[in-house]
């Protein structure tokens, strides 16, 4: 059985299951939901005994499904998809999307979305479209309107050759009520006074290092450059701290951003640099403010060039002045594919518009940062022509977007599945606590991190909610804008009914996150202020009654063949990977070798081998199973050539990218746009030199200019060695398939190296067939050191010491 990691080639013939079918196979390979049997393609979401509809998943199971698996290959099955699909779901049980789609909430009335086959009905797609809010355009921000658009040139295959375009009637009519939500959105925060709204209008951006000279109390800068954008309300308590109390703040309220002071410096003490009394500001100004702020505010549409990568992407256009922003198609073209049940419709439009406010706040940014307006600005010039996104309010990360996000919704939505690149279904959405605590210095995509921060701290919790349809469905409800009743629409993060939450350590040993449970407290909250609406008991109900069927269906068996099935998942994927890989070529050409690498190198990593001898034995003799991906790896380095320095290259993909305005925007005398844009997260990728260290025959590492590839060979026998040894003394077996396939595969590769002359031994081996066995934990063997053979025994044990549970890719 093969997973994820199957190319699109060898799947192609191979049909898909109801559920693949519907939510996709996935797209980056680290995202797969895939396992290709060879006569079905399964898709990792889909539940398993028993099963569940892929559209009317709200329903209850039939009373003749099946709750035990079938023999060991259905086991097998059922592990790979609850491990892929809990990564892809962000461990949310499939089980549990029912009670969170079953209905939206339009104020008057449930809705039925569709997710039961009895409320699959048109009168209820009438009844959504008729509590819909109505578009209206000419009570838009002008940043949103149409004159502001432009369209790709690129022609698409899925829009019949023409490039995408808001001039086509089915392109705007989605784009449409996206843009009506965000405009929405954005007009509640500004009437209520977002502090981060008033950071993009009024706030200050400054060099932090600036900063920390006025006031050396200021933690320190990350790095030198580093810049930070300060709200009115954290930079006016800041100035104080220099200057004192002044009223000198009252004069720029009727002009904010009008220059004052007269003092010299840099940071807090640079001229014209004077915090606005935010109580002074007439709501009128607030509004002015931001049309001023987005004047030049320009928008694209784009056939995503690299379709794993991102939803939008800010271009700053220095020299103009103007903040462009190019937004990827797939979530409307999900959209105008149709079939959506409305609770995918509700996600996937307020997909859109959070993607449309989060790069705004990327473009707004970076335009305050280039008008060189001092109250805007205070970074000196030549430095401020490199712009960098700065740190609103010292916080842990420098992203803008994100940082909006999270102050108007708690959090930041994300979908899932996670990156499903061929149909991008929004089955479900998870708010993420941000920053976010297991974000590595990497990801740069995910902005700069401040190395040392607390959120990023082993103890920092990672939390998770499951957002329920019912609030994507108020952005697009008449009733909860109208209601006077509500006079905050932005309380609460706009009301937010979240009642499951996943809470887990941010502990680096850590190897999975905790399940989605009930948040009692939230609960326990609505209970005590009588606000327990209908939607919420129904989903608290039904939570708790699928949650005790799924667990009563594993019940007695589920727990300890997980255990043991362990061994098989633990570096699976790399394996895989690896594999799909190396059977691109018969040579290096077409491999990627930094791929290759990386993946021996992590396999290998199963086991610290600098320690010495008596250590590195005793580890391996005490993990029973760990050590087979141990000697795995090692075979793998005997694969590649050997690597006698480190390699870098930069993994980035520059685009051409031509735009024309749209028909609305030429009539406003815009102009074509030409740019390259490369995907955000473009890094460094390393390949180390070769390395090994084998305890066995030196207490130090070998040095690269030594290393032949029989020493791998040679390290892995003697691996096998030392815990058959164990294995005898203590009367413990090993999977038979695991040391069949690792013992042939080291002999194949043997024989392979020997037979190539001595001149092209550092080369890529021609073949590298190893295959992850079925899986089989019956088919056990010892060893027996006085006739040194494996014995195979055919009884059921309990594997001794099983490791952790596999980790999220």
């Amino acid at each position: 059985m093969a997973t994820g990691a199957e190319d699109a080639q060898s799947t192609a013939s191979v049909p898909r299951s109801p559920w693949a079918a519907r939510y996709g196979v996935g797209g980056d390979w680290r995202y797969m939901n895939i396992i290709n049997t060879g006569q079905i393609q399964h898709s990792g979401i889909a539940p398993m005994l028993p099963g569940l509809h892929p559209l009317y998943y709200a329903d209850e199971p039939r009373p003749d499904s099946r709750i035990k698996p079938l023999d060991t290959a259905e086991v097998d099955l059922l592990f790979t998809s609850e491990y892929y699909g809990g990564v892809v779901l962000n461990c949310l049980k499939p089980w549990q999307l029912g009670p969170l789609n079953a209905f939206v909430d339009f104020g008057r009335h449930l809705i039925p979305t569709g997710h039961t086959q009895l409320t699959d009905k048109p009168a209820f797609h009438a009844a959504f479209r008729a509590e819909m809010i109505e578009v209206d355009e000419s009570k838009w921000y002008p940043c949103f309107r149409k004159d502001r658009w432009y369209d790709d040139t690129c022609p698409d295959p899925q829009l019949q050759g023409r490039g995408w375009s808001v001039d086509i009637p089915e392109v705007w009519e989605h784009l449409r009520v996206s843009l009506e939500i965000a405009n929405r959105i954005m007009a509640a925060l500004i009437d209520e006074e977002n502090e981060f709204i008033a950071a993009l209008i009024w706030g200050h951006i400054a060099l932090w290092s600036d900063l920390k000279q006025d006031i050396p109390a200021l933690q320190d800068p990350p790095s030198p450059d580093a810049l930070t954008l300060l709200s009115p309300r954290v930079f006016a308590t800041l100035w104080a701290r220099i200057h004192g109390s002044s009223a000198a703040s009252a004069n720029v309220a009727a002009n904010p951003g009008a220059a004052g002071s007269q003092t010299q410096g840099t940071g807090f003490k640079a001229p014209g640099v004077i915090p606005v009394d935010l109580n002074t500001v007439p709501k009128a100004e607030w509004h002015k403010s931001f049309v001023e702020a987005t004047r030049r505010q320009e928008w694209g549409l784009l056939t995503d060039p690299d379709v794993h990568s991102f939803y939008g992407v800010t271009v700053s256009r220095r020299e103009t002045g103007v903040g462009f922003v190019c937004l990827t198609t797939r979530g409307l073209l999900q959209l105008m594919k149709g079939g959506l049940s409305l609770a995918e419709q509700c996600n996937a439009y307020f997909l859109q518009a959070n993607t449309i406010l989060h790069e705004l706040a990327h473009a707004i940014g970076a335009r305050k940062y280039f008008t060189k307006a001092p109250a805007h600005c205070s970074v000196p010039w030549p430095r401020a022509t490199q712009y960098a996104e700065p740190f609103y309010n010292f916080q842990a990360t420098s992203e803008l977007g994100y940082a909006f996000i999270n102050s108007a919704f708690g959090g930041v939505p994300r979908e899932a599945p996670m990156n499903s690149a061929d149909a991008a279904i929004p089955i479900a959405l998870i708010l993420k606590n941000w920053p976010f605590p297991n974000q590595t210095a990497d990801q740069a995509r995910l902005g700069t991190t401040r190395p040392g921060h607390p959120a990023f701290a082993p103890d920092a919790m990672i939390q998770l909610g499951a957002i329920p349809a019912t609030y994507c469905a108020q952005f697009l409800s008449k009733s909860f804008w109208g209601d006077a009743a509500i006079k905050r629409k932005t309380d609460k993060h706009f009301h937010q009914n979240i009642l499951f939450r996943s809470v887990t350590p941010n502990d680096p040993d850590r190897q999975h996150l905790n399940d989605f449970t009930l948040d009692e407290a939230a609960y326990l909250d609505l209970v005590r202020n009588d606000a327990l609406d209908s939607n919420s008991r129904y989903m608290f109900d039904v939570w708790n009654k699928r949650n005790a069927l799924w667990n009563q269906a594993r019940h007695g068996w589920h727990e300890a063949e997980l255990m043991r099935w362990g061994v098989w998942m633990y570096k699976r994927q790399c394996i895989e990977r690896f594999r799909h890989e190396f059977d691109k070529g018969p040579s290096e050409q077409g491999r990627d070798l930094y791929l290759l690498a990386g993946l021996a190198d992590d396999v290998t990593g199963a086991f610290d081998s600098t320690k010495p001898l008596d250590e590195y034995v005793r580890e391996i003799r005490a993990c029973s199973s760990s050590w087979y991906f141990h000697v795995i790896g090692l075979l793998m380095q005997a694969a590649l050539p050997i690597r006698r320095e480190r390699h870098d290259r930069m993994e980035e993909s520059m685009y051409n990218i031509v735009l024309k305005p749209s028909a609305a925007a030429a009539a406003a005398n815009h102009q074509p746009y030409a740019f390259q844009l490369g995907p955000p997260g473009s890094r460094v990728v390393v390949m180390e030199q070769s390395f090994l260290s084998d305890p066995f025959t030196s207490p130090n590492p070998k040095p690269v200019e030594l290393i032949e590839h029989s020493d791998y060979l040679n390290q892995a026998l003697r691996v096998i060695e030392a815990v058959a040894l164990e294995l005898d003394q203590r009367s413990i077996a090993v999977f038979t398939p695991w040391v069949n396939e690792i013992l042939r595969v080291e002999h194949n590769l043997r024989i392979q190296r020997l037979a190539q002359p001595a001149e092209v031994r550092r080369t890529m081996c021609a073949q590298w067939d190893f295959n992850v066995p079925p899986y089989s934990p019956t088919d056990i063997s010892m060893w027996k050191q006085d006739t040194r053979e494996w014995v195979r025994c055919r009884y059921r044990i309990i594997v001794h010491d099983p490791p952790a549970r596999p980790a999220n890719p």
